[in-house]
Formats: structure tokens, sequence, C-alpha cells
């Protein structure tokens, strides 16, 4: 389908969707409360994750490590193709780029809880750009995506990375 069709497809669900009981919860997901998926959560908080299997990728610490895409040298325990230690900044910047993407946003607090960065100093300058083109709002505690946001979603985890 046309970026047009695709576009007018995902205002629809964005009004229709809530009358129906569901949330708009993370940038290409709704579901009624208490229904939300664990498993996606965790990656929009930048959380550790075990990648089984090949092609797998998994997280842990700051620790990015992508498992072998053949089957045969996996199965050989030939897994590992790529390892990557992410600099506290990097990892921080990836953790605004991901968590963003979430009906949440991102709380302040958390934030730094999370990374030990202040996030609006972090990313004073990305912010701003996005914020001026009605991509994101800011509440006393957080930032989050608007409607419009969440439609340019990619754009605004790229302005923050």
């Amino acid at each position: 389908a046309s970026e047009e069709i695709t576009s007018r497809i995902y205002k629809y669900n964005q009004s229709y969707l809530p009358k129906k009981g569901f949330r708009h919860y993370e940038v290409s997901n709704f579901s009624k409360t208490g229904y939300e998926s664990q498993h996606n959560l965790n990656y929009w908080d930048n959380s550790s994750y075990l990648g089984l299997g090949p092609s797998a990728v998994s997280y842990y610490q700051g620790l990015r490590q992508k498992n072998i895409a053949d089957l045969g040298k996996y199965l050989q325990r030939q897994t590992i193709t790529s390892k990557e230690k992410l600099s506290s900044l990097k990892r921080a910047k990836e953790t605004a780029a991901l968590k963003i993407r979430t009906s949440q946003g991102i709380d302040f607090k958390w934030f730094k809880k999370q990374t030990g960065f202040d996030f609006k100093k972090l990313e004073a300058e990305g912010l701003e750009n996005i914020r001026r083109q009605g991509l994101v709002k800011y509440a006393k505690t957080r930032v989050y995506l608007t409607a419009k946001g969440f439609l340019f979603s990619d754009a605004v985890s790229r302005a923050l990375v």
C-alpha cells in the first residue's frame, strides 16, 4: 500500500480503536488494558533479552550480541558473529529512541535512573526540533509522542539517537 493509504489506515485506527476499548500503548500496537505485550515493552524499555537461534540478537548490560545466520554453523556451535559493547552515552540515546515509541513516552526520573543521564540535557537539540514539528509534547514529568508523532515515530527515534 502507498504511504498515503497506510497513513489513512493508521489515523483511522488511532481514532476507532480507543472507542472499542483499545489503548495505543506503543507505535505499532493497540491493546486492552492489562493485555499489552510484555515482550515488546521489554524492548521499548531497552531492557535485557536473550535471542536464541540463527540470526537472533541478545542484549545484556549494554552488550549486544548477534548469532550467526547460517543454521549449519549455528548447530556446530559457531554461534556469535558480532559483539558490541555500548558506551553509556550510546545506551542512553538508544533507550530514548526506543522508549519514546510507547504511549507513556519518557518519564524524566525513570530515564535518569535507567541511564544516569538527564534526558532534557542529553536530547536538547533533537528534542526541540521534533517538538517544533508537532511530533512530541511535554508534560511536567515526561515527553511523549503526539498523534502525528506516532505516525512519524521513526523520524522521532532517529532524532534522539
